[in-house]
């Protein structure tokens, strides 16, 4: 796997917007990449891969499906989506497709490769980058073309009727859930009463108090509900879907150090397992200032695959098959650096993200949604 000093720099600040502003070989790596997109063809297509792409996402915002109807329709276990969803999704998968086909070919191409429209300098810094962060700014490339003339996937969001309904219910019911403190009877709860387990088993004062302080949980996942604070910074919805899934995993990360004993014979009891995500992930959104993560949540959803182990939307959509310009498979490593072995995935991950909204809808007000 490659890592060099110019990886780290970005390991270190590519999950902020300010962090690839302030990176010094961005217009260079920008103007190479230009470059090489605007060399690039979709299936059948005689205009340039740049050119298709932003007809399509301008198409998309054009749109008048709202995207809340079809998710709460599937969340209620309705019938299937319209085809007039289906439509719309088989555009923003295609849009996500190519650039992970694009930023995959770029990640894997050596230096005997390298087109001869990049410079040497820039080829030099796209040669030192991780994949998903080849991807990131891919997308960045792709979708800026309309985020840059003022264009907001959330504002076309909220412009939703039923969006906007399910973005008001969930931002009262979260105030709600907080303000009664119902939220100290969901995740917070939960982990006072591991604590206090953990403190009777072993008959110490260590876990004595963990976790009874809501202003002191706050600040233990601090780092995590940033995270979530700052998802609105996010133009693409790689980006999205990465800091979703890298703010669940941080938020776990702070609470195990403070669960986690060492085992009879041998080895660590973490003190937390996969059951007990919910109620953590139910905490983090309920307590998270971001008033737009039901716009965050569906736009991410919306261009992101189904899974990551199959091509089950190629199939079901009718999108380009056996081309390596175009990938929807096998891409865990495009959105979390080495997501296999740091047992990330954030496609799944990111079911989480409206689910768990609407079910702090319902416990607050004691309806199905």
């Amino acid at each position: 796997m490659r890592t060099n000093a110019l990886s780290i720099h970005w390991n270190a600040t590519a999950d902020t917007s300010e962090g690839f502003d302030n990176y010094n070989g961005r217009k260079g790596l920008a103007r190479g990449l230009h470059r090489f997109l605007s060399r690039q063809s979709m299936e059948g297509s005689r205009r340039s891969f740049l050119q298709d792409a932003g007809k399509i996402l301008e198409s998309i915002l054009s749109s008048k499906v709202d995207l809340a109807a079809q998710f709460l329709n599937n969340f209620q276990g309705g019938a299937g989506p319209s085809q007039e969803y289906l439509d719309l999704r088989k555009k923003a998968l295609t849009i996500t497709g190519y650039c992970a086909g694009y930023a995959r070919i770029l990640f894997r191409m050596s230096g005997t490769d390298k087109p001869s429209h990049f410079p040497d300098e820039d080829w030099k810094n796209l040669q030192a980058l991780q994949e998903y962060q080849v991807r990131q700014f891919v997308e960045e490339m792709v979708f800026g073309q309309v985020t840059s003339r003022g264009f907001s996937f959330d504002r076309w969001c909220a412009s939703m009727p039923e969006a906007a309904w399910m973005q008001s219910e969930c931002n009262i019911c979260r105030a709600a859930s907080a303000q009664s403190g119902a939220v100290h009877v969901t995740g917070k709860d939960r982990l006072r009463k591991w604590a206090e387990t953990r403190a009777q088993a072993e008959g110490g004062e260590r876990y004595a108090g963990l976790f009874t302080n809501s202003e002191d949980f706050q600040l233990l996942l601090a780092p995590a509900l940033s995270m979530l604070n700052n998802m609105g910074a996010c133009i693409t919805p790689v980006e999205r879907c990465r800091l979703w899934a890298v703010c669940v995993q941080s938020s776990v990360t702070c609470i195990v150090p403070k669960l986690a004993r060492p085992m009879p014979g041998g080895g660590t009891d973490p003190g937390f397992a996969a059951a007990d995500k919910p109620e953590l992930i139910k905490y983090l959104i309920t307590v998270s200032e971001n008033e737009e993560l039901v716009y965050h949540g569906l736009v991410a959803r919306l261009f992101t695959p189904t899974d990551n182990l199959s091509n089950f939307d190629v199939v079901e959509l009718g999108l380009p098959e056996g081309n390596p310009e175009f990938v929807l498979a096998d891409v865990g490593d495009q959105y979390v650096y080495d997501s296999e072995h740091v047992s990330i995935d954030a496609i799944q991950e990111l079911g989480w993200l409206l689910d768990t909204q609407m079910l702090v809808v319902q416990e607050q007000t004691c309806e199905d949604i």
